[in-house]
């Protein structure tokens, strides 16, 4: 019985040993030690123009996706104080495993805030960017109150599907095809915008114009548009009637976004177009070839859907089924740069 249990007792030991030595490094309590005590894994910036970022939808960054929940109670948080979040459930009808928080951020600014229990149904997209300061930014500047530099994304809604049909267009995701209201408007009254629409050089004075300005003030009050932000950040629009908004970051007004055509695939295919005279002779039907033809050289290498002029300030970009111009945005021209003096 002795050497029966010895036998077994060794036994035992070697199983033991051969199970440690087979054992992956990842079980290693000093491996797992090691690997806890890494630097984090760093990406770089070029790596984001080829790859897709996942966001907390399950969906990559800027993909058009139907998003369904209900809204939450108002939180007690800093972060989340006095605005309207929203719990969601499910998207493009594939419920979630996890329930991500947005906060109610329409693009249009009429659009109806929802109470809180509502269910709702919303169109629209994810989007993201560093938000907040670094620490050592202090060391620097005086200290103000903020958030820590972080990643945080954010839903751009577009539309809520939830509204009566009356006063939707068709959209991706099995809107019935129905006129809407304000489009049928736009085509009665095209002749009337025609002449209301501003002169390109209206427009391009208000560039780096503050937000308070009486010209800017003025522009929005004649064109009854809605100003919509997100800190310093946001625009002036009233896309039912009129195809331009003012964008303004840092409270001044650095872009003009001119719709002057519409695809009947888009979000919005029946909205108002810009009539009145465009730069350089350019027409609506005009591709990328013709509008080099007609600028000039642009900064960069241009292609069939997007052609930047740094020096004017002008940006053009074409439609991707039919590659005829469909949007112009007016920016601040960047200055060339001084010549040193030789002595």
């Amino acid at each position: 019985m002795r050497h029966k249990a010895t036998w077994m007792l060794t036994a035992f030991l070697l199983i033991g040993t051969a199970i440690l030595a087979i054992s992956p490094a990842a079980d290693n309590p000093r491996t797992r030690i090691v690997q806890q005590q890494s630097p984090p894994k760093t990406i770089h910036v070029a790596d984001l123009q080829r790859r897709k970022i996942i966001g907390w939808l399950g969906r990559p960054l800027g993909e058009i996706v139907l998003i369904e929940g209900v809204v939450a109670k108002p939180s007690l948080s800093k972060e989340h104080s006095g605005a309207t979040l929203l719990n969601v459930h499910s998207v493009n009808g594939h419920k979630l495993r996890k329930t991500p928080v947005f906060q109610f951020d329409p693009w249009l600014a009429e659009l109806k805030k929802p109470k809180t229990g509502e269910r709702f149904r919303y169109t629209g997209y994810e989007t993201g960017g560093f938000r907040g300061m670094p620490a050592r930014a202090f060391e620097f500047v005086p200290p103000v109150a903020t958030t820590g530099f972080h990643f945080e994304t954010s839903f751009v809604i577009l539309r809520d599907e939830n509204a009566p049909k009356k006063h939707q267009v068709q959209g991706p995701f099995g809107t019935s095809p129905q006129k809407n209201p304000a489009s049928r408007r736009a085509k009665q009254n095209e002749t009337k915008w025609q002449s209301a629409h501003p002169k390109w050089d209206e427009m391009r004075i208000l560039l780096g114009k503050s937000i308070g300005s009486k010209e800017v003030l003025s522009f929005a009050k004649r064109y009854r548009l809605k100003r919509y932000a997100k800190f310093t950040s946001g625009g002036f629009s009233n896309t039912s009637e009129f195809p331009f908004s003012l964008l303004f970051e840092k409270l001044r007004i650095h872009r003009v976004v001119v719709v002057v055509d519409r695809n009947p695939r888009n979000l919005w295919p029946n909205g108002p177009v810009y009539r009145q005279k465009l730069p350089y002779g350019i027409k609506p039907t005009d591709t990328a070839e013709v509008v080099i033809r007609r600028v000039g050289k642009p900064s960069g290498k241009p292609d069939r859907n997007f052609v930047h002029y740094e020096g004017l300030g002008l940006s053009f970009v074409f439609d991707r089924d039919t590659h005829k111009l469909r949007e112009i945005d007016l920016g601040v021209p960047k200055k060339p740069p001084a010549k040193s003096q030789s002595k």
